[in-house]
């Protein structure tokens, strides 16, 4: 069943360059205090196929609940039984209320899938015009040969997932006791991707990330991911290290350790670095200033070796934030994705290992 969920969710026009493409559970959070009323969709639509809450419990109908724009504005009705999240508070509070912004505000914060369940709306529409594939241009490079020859073989591949909570899966809705449709976080997505696109089932899975970890623990703990006998890793550090402003020649030098380390272990094996999403810009922690140069030094690390790739989703989210409120796509409106967003980072990942050789150094 999660497999079939998985294949749905992916399936979508995330890559698509069709005349008539499909966005499968895109998210939307209706916010009183933020685009009151309304919120919009990351292309604009051509038909609404279905509108419902995120865990499938409520399905809502045109006219009823919402109204559509041409340019992918959804607006609620008078009467409109989708619920809508009072995002700011007056207070902090240990459980939905934990945290707060710049200006002092305490905004709703949850952990575990208490967002997903009471307020993200997912929507299924067609669209005409954009495509994932159009806002990752610039955003994915590759040089990675050897994981791609053994895929294109069919011969066994071993892939290991290294880095902190995102990786790990926080906050995807399938994690901890869970809730529909229990949708798995984007590295066993990526590995259902590539076995289908392969047609084939020996991709080994590992994940070895772990939550609120640091370059600093990454290096000192890499002997685990040289134990998994890797052929393609996956290094996905970063939030917590600019959150917690260490210094990027620190980062850099703890990836580039990483690198060697690896490499020491088998020479062969090809390395995706992996820029995290851009978090909350209202957050305390988000330091945008530190995360760009953090994401040019994984760019110059890549640039520098072979068999390796580079992945941006901070670029890509900024886009999605061009168009749609950060609270859209995020899990906890911090620093984890949503099931959306987990959908993005898997089509990324995975097609800057499986289509190498259509890649360019963007």
């Amino acid at each position: 069943m999660k497999r079939l969920i998985l294949l749905a969710l992916l399936m979508s026009s995330l890559g698509a360059l069709a005349e008539k493409a499909q966005q499968v559970n895109e998210s939307v959070v209706f916010c009183s205090d933020l685009q009151a009323g309304k919120a919009r969709l990351l292309f604009d639509p051509v038909e609404i196929q279905s509108v419902k809450r995120a865990d499938g419990s409520a399905v809502f109908a045109a006219g009823d609940d919402y109204l559509v724009s041409a340019d992918g504005w959804l607006t609620l009705t008078p009467n409109s039984r989708i619920p809508v999240l009072n995002y700011y508070s007056s207070t902090i509070d240990s459980t939905l209320y934990r945290f707060k912004d710049v200006s002092g505000r305490a905004f709703y914060s949850p952990g575990g899938t208490r967002k997903h369940s009471d307020w993200d709306i997912v929507v299924t529409y067609t669209h005409a015009s954009g495509s994932m594939n159009e806002l990752a241009a610039g955003a994915r490079a590759s040089s990675l040969t050897k994981p791609l020859e053994k895929l294109r073989d069919k011969q066994p591949l071993n892939l290991t997932f290294y880095g902190d909570s995102i990786t790990f899966g926080a906050q995807a809705s399938s994690m901890g006791a869970g809730a529909p449709p229990y949708a798995p976080a984007y590295p066993l997505q990526v590995v259902e991707l590539l076995k289908k696109r392969f047609a084939y089932d020996q991709i080994h899975y590992a994940n070895k990330a772990v939550g609120g970890k640091t370059t600093v623990w990454g290096l000192q703990a890499i002997q685990q991911v040289i134990d998994t006998n890797p052929d393609l890793v996956v290094l996905a550090f970063g939030m917590n290290d600019a959150s917690g402003r260490l210094p990027t020649a620190t980062y850099k030098q703890n990836i580039e350790a990483m690198i060697q380390a690896l490499r020491a272990g088998n020479p062969d094996v090809g390395i995706i670095l992996v820029a995290e999403f851009s978090p909350n810009p209202e957050w305390g922690g988000a330091n945008y200033d530190l995360r760009a140069q953090n994401r040019d030094a994984l760019h110059d690390l890549y640039t520098n070796d072979s068999n390796m790739a580079f992945v941006d989703v901070g670029a890509v989210s900024r886009q999605l934030a061009d168009r749609k409120k950060f609270q859209d796509f995020s899990g906890n409106n911090i620093n984890h994705p949503n099931d959306f967003l987990n959908t993005v980072y898997a089509y990324l990942v995975e097609s800057v290992i499986a289509t190498t050789s259509e890649q360019s150094a963007f």
